[in-house]
């Protein structure tokens, strides 16, 4: 399965440079998106693999718990939650994981094994989602007004044309 998202959700620069596992969902919640740090950890064959099946089994309860809160607040960053991940080194890996839901409709999921030096990536791709959202929203209100008034200029072309 190829799974080829419309716009990154993962900046290349920001992923490459990135101490923190960074992966980039679809609605249905399989990886889309990683950058070099979780291939390394995870596989370099995580792409088109459910969210779920990265977890071990100790885990997967409390994924789907995760990606459950998740969906019910998806206008929010979630709080920090401490997931197993299988590994392509000896043995599992205990991440911190944050996620929310992009404007680009991913998921952006970022996690790190060290929270005191969890990196400010996941709330700054938040902030710059929350601004394209905002932007496109004020460009959908700016199209309806636009909409209306060449609407209105229509009926006056009408109405002169039947004057004549």
């Amino acid at each position: 399965m190829s799974i080829v998202p419309t716009t990154s959700a993962i900046p290349k620069l920001l992923g490459a440079l990135s101490h923190d596992v960074i992966l980039a969902l679809t609605p249905e919640h399989l990886v889309c998106e990683a950058n070099p740090l979780a291939r390394q950890i995870l596989g370099q064959q995580i792409l088109g693999r459910p969210f779920l099946d990265l977890l071990t089994r100790e885990s997967h309860e409390k994924g789907v718990a995760f990606l459950a809160e998740l969906k019910q607040e998806a206008d929010q960053a979630s709080e920090s939650w401490e997931l197993i991940f299988h590994s392509t080194q000896v043995e599992p890996v205990l991440l911190q994981v944050r996620g929310g839901w992009l404007a680009s409709g991913q998921w952006l999921f970022v996690g790190s094994n060290d929270l005191l030096n969890f990196s400010d990536v996941y709330y700054e791709v938040l902030a710059i989602n929350s601004e394209m959202t905002n932007l496109i929203r004020q460009l959908s209100k700016d199209q309806a007004r636009l909409n209306s008034q060449l609407e209105n200029l229509f009926q006056v072309q009408e109405q002169l044309h039947v004057k004549h």
